[in-house]
């Protein structure tokens, strides 16, 4: 359990470990996805998608704007710093918009059928996940928490995703399954407690989570339904600015942490804007994986967050920031991370 408010702040890294894509493979898969031939789209499901989303929305099935949409991605991914900043720059084309969440649903909702969390038998194959960070994160949450006493298990921690997987819902009911000894629906239960912010919204909403049309179960085999649905719950970066509920939610969170925790995040000017509170007058320790990051973007990323999450009364944050990937910070610093005692600023 958490004594201390702390914030985990994950981006496209930390699933990889799973077999979700990284940001540089989401642009190829939608590259090749969006490929047309014959004057029509590579992947069928993506072809179905779009004519299940004109009819939901009661729109002329036309698709030729929407194929030449598709060559426009297909053809800038190469030279995109991601599909969400190409979305971005292409707020004002609606058919581009469609297309591109076409093609972040049909290529993450394929990336969780093949994912090492698909379940088999109704279970996750735990085995497989031993070095994911979920699998440590849980560990050292349920730590000394009994069957039964689960009153505060998810007191002072959230987690606020960019992704659109749901990676971690999942994973977290099939774990506490397991290491409880439950039926499935009680972890269900339990899960929903756990505070989880997509800010970018998410593939659909996982059955358990959310009653309504727009559900998803995890890891199905895609289909142009599946796809159509879960693109219609993504936000771009552009629609997510005008949510100023979740974005107030987010920015409260992370002004209150003592704690931030950075996985698998790539320190990107867009999503940064959304996470930083507009008055920070609370000391925080600041961790987070740099793997792959040079060692002057690493530097350069440090003295952005030191200014940053400076407090008013001008108290620095601590850093711990590392060159390993998502699992490995957690067992390298998890006696503070998660530490009973809060952190104790030192001038």
């Amino acid at each position: 359990m958490f004594n201390t408010k702390t914030v985990f702040i994950v981006g496209a890294g930390a699933s990889v470990d799973v077999g979700l894509p990284t940001g540089a493979q989401l642009k190829t898969k939608i590259r090749e996805y969006l490929g047309t031939s014959n004057y029509n789209f590579n992947n069928y499901n993506i072809r179905d998608g779009l004519v299940s989303h004109l009819q939901r929305n009661r729109e002329r099935i036309e698709t030729g704007p929407y194929i030449e949409a598709a060559e426009y991605i297909a053809n800038a991914m190469p030279v995109s710093h991601s599909i969400d900043h190409f979305l971005f720059t292409h707020a004002k084309k609606p058919q581009v918009v469609t297309m591109g969440k076409l093609a972040i649903a049909a290529t993450l909702l394929d990336a969780e059928y093949t994912s090492d969390l698909r379940l088999e038998n109704n279970r996750i194959d735990l085995i497989k996940t031993e070095n994911y960070w979920l699998n440590s994160f849980c560990r050292f949450l349920t730590e000394e928490v009994q069957d039964g006493d689960f009153e505060d298990i998810f007191d002072n921690v959230a987690i606020i995703t960019f992704n659109y997987d749901r990676c971690i819902e999942h994973y977290l009911a099939h774990h506490l399954a397991t290491y409880y000894v439950k039926p499935i629906e009680e972890a269900y239960e339990l899960a929903r407690r756990l505070t989880v912010v997509h800010l970018y919204g998410q593939l659909g909403h996982l059955p358990w989570r959310a009653t309504g049309q727009q559900q998803v179960p995890f890891g199905q085999l895609t289909s142009g339904e599946s796809v159509a649905t879960a693109m219609s719950t993504l936000h771009t970066f552009t629609e997510q600015a005008t949510e100023k509920a979740i974005l107030h939610r987010v920015r409260r969170l992370v002004a209150e942490a003592e704690r931030l925790v950075f996985m698998g995040f790539a320190f990107q000017d867009l999503n940064m804007q959304l996470l930083l509170p507009e008055d920070n007058t609370v000391y925080k320790e600041i961790f987070g994986t740099v793997s792959g990051i040079s060692k002057a973007n690493a530097e350069k990323i440090s003295s952005y967050l030191t200014r940053e999450f400076t407090t008013l009364d001008n108290q620095k944050p601590k850093l711990y920031l590392d060159h390993v990937h998502c699992n490995q910070l957690l067992l390298d610093y998890w006696r503070i991370i998660f530490d009973p005692d809060p952190p104790e600023y030192v001038n």
